[in-house]
């Protein structure tokens, strides 16, 4: 994460965060990898070695963080080039499924009459390697799923990976 961070400076305007930088992004790292509420990542904190005294609404303020995105999207990016992933045979991501949907799908709430708000609904696409079983591309969009290819597509074209073969299911 330090690496990941290095090279991004926190405006100076404001009152300063509490919490450093690196260790706002590995409390959202850690916060989702074990599924913990807000508050029992905030009790947690000394266990991860993080001497904060805070309440669970610092917490929930880190996900309005703008620093924070940067710092794993820039983990992301190291992580994958670590690997050395250069040529891939690459696949969707191993459940087959590219579309999240928050409540229902949006043609079944149609069909009955209920309105479907804007950004409601958001798709997502994930690409992975599948001799690593690393992802290589990830996004997700409000307006479609081809949105969401074409964003994972130009990550993996930013990182300099060749794709050799890739498998989409419908």
């Amino acid at each position: 994460m330090l690496e990941a961070s290095s090279r991004i400076r926190e405006d100076e305007f404001g009152r300063p965060s509490v919490i450093h930088e690196v260790d706002r992004a590995q409390i959202i790292l850690s916060k989702e990898m074990f599924d913990l509420s807000n508050r029992k990542a905030a009790y947690l904190m000394p266990l991860m070695g993080m001497e904060y005294e805070v309440s669970y609404k610092t917490v929930e303020r880190i996900y309005s963080d703008d620093v924070v995105p940067m710092i794993m999207h820039n983990h992301f990016v190291l992580s994958v080039k670590k690997r050395g992933i250069d040529i891939s045979n690459a696949c969707r991501d191993r459940t087959g499924y590219s579309l999240t949907v928050s409540d229902h799908h949006r043609s079944v709430r149609e069909k009955l009459g209920e309105s479907v708000k804007h950004g409601k609904y958001r798709y997502s696409f994930a690409i992975m390697d599948l001799k690593t079983r690393m992802y290589i591309g990830y996004a997700s969009f409000v307006r479609s799923e081809s949105d969401a290819y074409q964003k994972a597509s130009r990550i993996i074209s930013d990182l300099g990976i060749q794709i050799n073969s890739v498998r989409l299911n419908k």
